[in-house]
């Protein structure tokens, strides 16, 4: 860019068009040579420059805080999983565009976010803990369900799949029932 803005606007000089871009490609070698990014394009995410360590730094944190979760619980293996192939990426490569590209799922501040909101998402399991829910309090709150104003709708139809045992007369007899109120509907409409 700086050598088509120099030779544009020194057309007739070409040597001081030609020394000033020697002058930026020696300037180019004293600074970084990663790709440094001027905006992320998105409302609300300010560049980082500092993006590789932080996300190296929120990945190894989401490693170590996940650990509390028992290790059968299929939540910690998808984070693990994830995460591990995430930090793999990240920590191979400097420059962002590589990153971003073989993440594919957004630009690094959005990647920084999502490993913010998962390291949240995690504190919030821990307090909840899933996988310590009783099968008795599961059951109590079934039957809750079965009994309050949003459940009564569907208390009957626990009724009949509890007491059937046989799949396909449960089908069939809601095939039944389903024909049952088309009649009606189809003779309603035959009167208007």
């Amino acid at each position: 860019l700086s050598e088509c803005l120099f030779f544009f606007a020194f057309p007739r000089f070409p040597m001081l068009s030609r020394a000033m871009t020697v002058a930026s490609v020696r300037l180019a070698g004293r600074r970084s040579l990663t790709a440094v990014k001027e905006l992320t394009g998105l409302p609300g995410y300010a560049v980082e420059p500092n993006w590789r360590m932080k996300l190296i730094d929120e990945y190894e944190d989401t490693l170590r805080e996940v650990q509390a979760i028992p290790a059968g619980w299929p939540y910690r293996a998808a984070v693990e999983s994830v995460t591990r192939q995430q930090l793999a990426v990240v920590s191979a490569s400097t420059d962002h565009d590589v990153v971003e590209q073989q993440i594919g799922l957004g630009q690094v501040e959005q990647l920084l976010k999502m490993a913010k909101d998962e390291r949240e998402l995690i504190k919030a399991f821990l307090e909840w803990k899933p996988w310590a829910i009783d099968e008795a309090l599961l059951d109590r709150m079934d039957q809750s369900f079965r009994t309050t104003v949003g459940g009564h709708v569907r208390a009957r139809a626990y009724e009949r799949v509890d007491a059937m045992a046989d799949e396909q007369a449960l089908l069939d007899q809601l095939k039944e029932e389903a024909e049952l109120e088309k009649v009606p509907v189809a003779a309603a409409a035959k009167k208007e």
